[in-house]
């Protein structure tokens, strides 16, 4: 009855949690399947499209008012002319259009064109931001299971000590203090087994959160398959050059300082004329025989004089705003910086720390075969802690291979590439350097 429980503890590793629907999810859930899920799921990348669509709206309006409009004018009236009361009525169509605004409009299109270019290099971020996101998200589903099967097994080592324990105490082959510490650790263990079983939980809610399902809980997740990394690390400095030439958030806050610098120019031609045409058809005059006619046309300058320093006052806001662009891309560019300069020592020791979780295998191995050929000897009562070492080391080796593929997907994504997880444009960079 004892040995069919503790099967039973042990098989509860391969069920996953209570699921909700999951109808929109394949089953098993891939890392393929996340790095090819919509990116319209993250809300950063759509609010930066809704930006996208918003500038491309601000151009098209700038466009149209560069264009003809036609309208319709009327007017009912009277007026005094040559000391007599006399009807001053109109009905006709307006005709008007901007002709030479010597540069102006030039300026706010351009301002507009590279805001534009600045909001393409953020969705870009977004994209790889997002993706980025979701392989962790998986990773850690599949980490959050191996870690429930090392605490369910060590809750059943407990479980079975904590029996024996019980029963050398009915026949006083044991303290009280033996049996009170076994329970304890029972109670440890079992406490620990229910952490590791919500983790399963709060893990597959996350990822289903970061997909944009809601409280919908992923079912199965399948192991990926071996991804081939890179073998060796460049220079810092090699890296640092191509951070601040490909990063897509520098590139977007550079292009975003030039559209602020474009404002600038567009302020100050505030001040400059504008030429436009005008034209009306129709009744201009309740006397059109005698003065007005049916229609009329012409040419329109006009020439600002005095604002009362308006336009300044543009210009000086205008170049705040560059000040500020300028400030924010150095803010960003010194925290991009340290998080390269982290993340490439982090790399560097990868290959030591890859001999260490190598060791620890060889080291959980060779100590289960000598517990198990004590317990067949009946030199120990049983051989349990060792099988829970090894199912540690396999967690510690798969945690440290999730690991130097996030690490090295995020070089990838600091680097601006367009696929988080193919490095070989890195090395094709890498031997042009």
């Amino acid at each position: 009855m004892k040995a069919l429980l503790v099967v039973l503890l042990l098989s509860a590793s391969m069920v996953a949690p209570a699921q909700a629907d999951q109808s929109m999810l394949p089953n098993p859930f891939t890392l393929d399947d996340a790095l090819n899920w919509s990116v319209e799921a993250s809300p950063a990348f759509v609010r930066q499209q809704a930006l996208q669509a918003l500038n491309d709206a601000k151009q098209a309006e700038a466009s149209a008012q560069q264009g003809l409009n036609i309208g319709f004018v009327g007017r009912l009236g009277q007026r005094e002319f040559m000391n007599e009361r006399q009807d001053f009525n109109l009905a006709a169509l307006s005709f008007s259009a901007p002709l030479y605004d010597f540069g102006r409009h030039d300026q706010l299109l351009s301002a507009l064109a590279i805001e534009s270019s600045a909001n393409e290099q953020l969705k870009h971020y977004y994209t790889l931001q997002y993706r980025w996101a979701l392989m962790q998200g998986v990773f850690d589903v599949l980490l959050a299971d191996l870690h429930y099967r090392v605490k369910n097994e060590a809750m059943a080592i407990a479980f079975v000590t904590l029996d024996r324990v019980e029963e050398d105490f009915a026949l006083d082959r044991v303290s009280e203090q033996r049996l009170t510490e076994s329970r304890r650790d029972y109670q440890a263990a079992f406490l620990a087994r229910q952490q590791a079983q919500l983790g399963m939980r709060q893990a597959r809610m996350r990822l289903g959160n970061a997909l944009g399902l809601g409280a919908t809980i992923v079912p199965r997740v399948e192991v990926p398959r071996e991804i081939k990394l890179p073998t060796q690390l460049e220079s810092l400095d090699t890296y640092q050059q191509r951070l601040e030439a490909q990063n897509p958030l520098l590139r977007a806050l550079n292009f975003t300082q030039q559209a602020k610098q474009q404002r600038v120019d567009f302020a100050r031609y505030g001040q400059r004329p504008l030429i436009r045409a005008e034209a009306r058809v129709g009744q201009l005059s309740s006397y059109p025989r005698l003065r007005e006619g049916r229609w009329e046309a012409g040419l329109i300058l006009e020439v600002p004089l005095y604002d009362s320093g308006l336009t300044q006052t543009h210009v000086d806001k205008a170049m705040a705003n560059v000040s500020l662009a300028q400030a924010d891309y150095d803010q960003q560019a010194q925290l991009l910086r340290n998080q390269l300069t982290e993340l490439y020592f982090e790399l560097s020791l990868l290959a030591v720390e890859e001999q260490a979780i190598k060791e620890n295998q060889n080291f959980a191995h060779v100590n289960f075969d000598l517990a198990r050929a004590l317990y067949e000897n009946e030199l120990q009562a049983d051989f349990g802690n060792a099988l829970v070492e090894i199912s540690q080391s396999d967690l510690d080796e798969l945690a440290f291979r999730f690991r130097k593929v996030l690490l090295w997907s995020q070089l990838n994504l600091l680097l601006g590439a367009e696929d988080l997880l193919n490095f070989d444009q890195m090395v094709k960079e890498s031997t042009n350097d």
